[in-house]
């Protein structure tokens, strides 16, 4: 497989928004609705940093520890192992999610942030 990646635009999306003191910006639910497939590996961010970074989206996401949904053509999106649940839907979107250690991605319709409120 050539080294091609996504032609589409990443776009950052703001799980955390400061809603106010009585919110917790680190603890919340996160939900995928409708997830039709995930993957979890363990692209790092060591991996991200390299000049010749070995992670599929390295060097196109705009910054490492983000949520993200990448729209558009993506031709390397199922070059990996998926966690299939059901079929994709024609509403089915790309959803990735990088930790310190660890990568998330979903395809799901749709995703939800429920942020906890402190005691």
């Amino acid at each position: 497989m050539p080294d091609e990646k996504p032609s589409g635009i990443l776009r950052a999306l703001s799980l955390f928004p400061k809603a106010g003191p009585k919110f917790d910006e680190t603890w919340g639910t996160l939900s995928f609705i409708c997830c039709s497939r995930w993957r979890w590996d363990d692209t790092n961010d060591h991996e991200w940093y390299k000049v010749d970074a070995h992670g599929r989206y390295s060097g196109i996401a705009p910054r490492w520890g983000e949520f993200y949904e990448l729209v558009g053509h993506d031709p390397i999106r199922d070059a990996v192992p998926w966690e299939t649940i059901q079929e994709d839907t024609a509403n089915s979107r790309h959803f990735l999610y990088y930790f310190r250690d660890e990568t998330l991605e979903f395809m799901a319709e749709e995703w939800s942030f429920i942020p906890h409120l402190t005691v």
